[in-house]
């Protein structure tokens, strides 16, 4: 584990990630105490207006800081090294495997109430890969460092979300979606004549 330093606390962490130096997750491992403290430089009222610098002493020692930003914990859980705990920037979309993000990619179209292809359906694998990749080429995720001794939490996934890019990523999202929807098995004068089917339908039959 690396030590976490921070306004005189120190703890310790299996798991930090990055954008440009700046915190967006970390896992925070210590005395009850010392955990709280830290816990609360991230989440009380004043966090989310404040900037606070940390060390994290890997192989050398080096300085970062938690943006004035939204946070959240995970439940917290209680190990042979102390209390443990998990917090992480709002705007963050992450995953240990691929199947993860497209999980995270399916709840995040849900959100924006774009409708899309479920879990069960068999489209549902590639149009998520589709969307990921639409969400980089935006730049609506942008990819974070991963700080671990763990090979495991290494191999993770964490992208920032940045709402200036949102429309864009809509755009692309819809686009990749509607593909899906076509169906090129009825050609367009066919599906004229099916309209026009159904209108001599209603017409022979409204008065009945």
């Amino acid at each position: 584990m690396y030590q976490f330093k921070g306004n005189g606390v120190t703890v310790y962490t299996d798991l930090v990630v990055l954008h440009n130096r700046e915190i967006i997750a970390v896992s925070i491992i210590g005395s009850e105490i010392a955990v709280k403290a830290v816990r609360a430089q991230f989440l009380d009222e004043n966090a989310k207006r404040r900037i606070e610098y940390y060390q994290v002493e890997t192989e050398k020692s080096t300085r970062y800081w938690k943006p004035a930003a939204e946070y959240r914990q995970f439940p917290q859980i209680k190990t042979e090294q102390g209390l443990q705990v998990f917090l992480m920037h709002n705007n963050l979309f992450w995953g240990l495997t691929q199947d993860d993000r497209r999980v995270r990619a399916y709840q995040n179209i849900t959100e924006l109430n774009i409708p899309c292809p479920t879990p069960s359906e068999k489209e549902f694998t590639d149009c998520m890969d589709r969307i990921i990749k639409a969400g980089l080429q935006t730049k609506y995720l942008v990819k974070c460092e991963v700080l671990s001794p763990q090979l495991k939490l290494q191999a993770a996934k964490f992208y920032l979300i940045d709402p200036m890019q949102l429309e864009d990523f809509k755009q692309a999202a819809e686009n990749i979606i509607a593909s899906y929807l076509e169906d090129d098995d009825i050609a367009p004068e066919n599906f004229l004549v099916g309209i026009n089917g159904v209108a001599d339908y209603i017409e022979r039959y409204a008065k009945l």
